[in-house]
C-alpha cells in the first residue's frame, strides 16, 4: 500500500505573525504554524512553490504546493507589509521517504523494472474521482541556491527587482 499524505489545517494566527523573521523559511508564520497543527513535524521550509516537512515516525517526508493565499502572505511579509491572520488547507502532498541520497545507481533488474510499470500503471487507474493525486516516491522539485552564508532551503528571496503581487 502507497503512503498517503496527511490533509493539514494551517492557522496563521497574529501571534505567529508577530513572532516570525522575514525571508527566513525556517522561522516564518507558516513554519510555525506547522510546527502547531502537525508537532511531529521536523525539517520544515516553507517557500513560494512549497511547504515541506518530515514526519520521523514514518520515515516520510511531504512536498505540499504552496496555496495562494498563503504565497501573497509570504510575499507581502517578507515586504515589510504584514498581512492579516489567515487560515488554509494543505493536501495531495508528493510523499517520498526519508533517507540518505547516494549518487551510485544500481541497475535494476528485469522484475524490477515490471513491478515499477505494473504500479504506475495501478496508480494512474486506481483512483476514482478527486482531482488532487498523491504521489509517491520521485523527485521533490529543487530548492533554491544560495549565495550567501544562509543554508539553500531557508533563505527566500524573489530576485533583484523583488516580486510584486
Amino acid at each position: 500500500m502507497k503512503p498517503r499524505s496527511p490533509r493539514v489545517r494551517l492557522e496563521v494566527t497574529d501571534e505567529l505573525i508577530q513572532a516570525a523573521v522575514p525571508k527566513d523559511s525556517n522561522h516564518c508564520m507558516i513554519a510555525e504554524a506547522v510546527k502547531i497543527a502537525f508537532p511531529e513535524a521536523r525539517a520544515i521550509a516553507v517557500d513560494l512553490a512549497t511547504i515541506r516537512f518530515s514526519d520521523p515516525k514514518k520515515q516520510l517526508r511531504y512536498t505540499y504546493m504552496t496555496p495562494r493565499i498563503a504565497q501573497v502572505a509570504l510575499v507581502n511579509f517578507d515586504q515589510k507589509r504584514k498581512p492579516e491572520p489567515f487560515t488554509f488547507l494543505l493536501r495531495g502532498a508528493q510523499v517520498t521517504h526519508v533517507g540518505r541520497k547516494t549518487t551510485d545507481t544500481k541497475p535494476r533488474s528485469e522484475a524490477q523494472r515490471k513491478a515499477t510499470k505494473k504500479a504506475s500503471l495501478a496508480f494512474r487507474n486506481g483512483r476514482k474521482g478527486g482531482n488532487v493525486p498523491d504521489r509517491v516516491g520521485g523527485k521533490t522539485p529543487p530548492l533554491q541556491k544560495s549565495s550567501d552564508n544562509l543554508p539553500f532551503s531557508r533563505r527566500r528571496a524573489f530576485g533583484l527587482r523583488g516580486l510584486e503581487l
